[in-house]
């Protein structure tokens, strides 16, 4: 059973585990709440080994990226901007800090990050998969039954 269960983590990790964890952060903020909230952020992911990209969207290079993460976060407020911190995985936009810290409260980080399924999900899915193993072997009896009774209805003639 632990075998099949990290295997299926292994499954539900597997499309996603290719994908990057990107953190939209500014080094050039005199916000100190915006600058912990972004320490944060970085160490948690740090301490939980997941892989990031941290994209520094105050360097003037990073014009793109900086007008990528504006256009694709949710602003905090009807005519406000977007401020790091910012979570994408690839593209595709997570949360922002407030968001990754309720997933941090309920222990659900890589749920959030979408780098593996809520566990109840596993739990269903696991279940499944063991259902459809059950069905196949009795599938496999009934059939292996259907050949003796063949072989003794031949061997009787």
């Amino acid at each position: 059973v632990l075998l099949l269960r990290l295997s299926l983590i292994k499954l539900t990790m597997g499309d996603n585990s290719e994908k990057k964890i990107k953190l939209y952060v500014s080094s050039c903020t005199g916000n100190t709440l915006m600058r912990k909230h972004q320490n944060d952020i970085e160490g948690i992911l740090r301490a939980r080994k997941i892989n990031f990209e941290k994209i520094d969207i105050s360097d003037p290079l990073k014009e793109e990226e900086k007008k990528f993460m504006r256009e694709n976060s949710q602003a905090p407020a009807e005519g406000k901007v977007p401020l790091p911190p910012q979570i994408f995985l690839e593209d595709e936009y997570i949360g922002d800090y407030e968001k990754f810290a309720d997933a941090c409260e309920f222990e659900e980080v890589e749920v959030f990050l979408k780098l593996q399924e809520k566990e109840e999900e596993q739990e269903e899915e696991e279940e499944k998969k063991e259902d459809e193993a059950k069905q196949k072997a009795d599938e496999d009896e009934k059939e292996s039954d259907e050949k003796d009774e063949e072989a003794k209805k031949e061997g009787e003639e």
